[in-house]
């Protein structure tokens, strides 16, 4: 509550290298991280990689929306991006 959601990038920025590397953080560390967090983060570090988990899930939804967009802007019928890109 209170807390404003990161702004994504704008287009055709990737992120800086130190995010890279924390974008490709190993299974076994997400693993890690899944099971320290359950009764609340506590640790910095584990406050440090749940927010770059974070952002790598901000940055693949904003790169499934952008490439979305490109497909309605080249002609495709809206709708059906939508239901195929981002559909249950």
């Amino acid at each position: 509550v209170g807390r404003c959601a990161p702004q994504p990038a704008p287009m055709k920025q990737e992120p800086a290298e130190a995010t890279r590397e924390r974008l490709n953080a190993a299974p076994e560390r997400r693993r890690n991280l899944r099971h320290s967090c359950r009764g609340g983060c506590q640790n910095e570090t584990d406050r440090e990689h749940r927010n770059a988990l974070a952002v790598r899930g901000y940055w693949q939804a904003f790169q499934r929306v952008e490439e979305s967009v490109r497909k309605v802007l080249g002609g495709a019928n809206p709708g059906q991006v939508a239901d195929e890109d981002h559909g249950a």
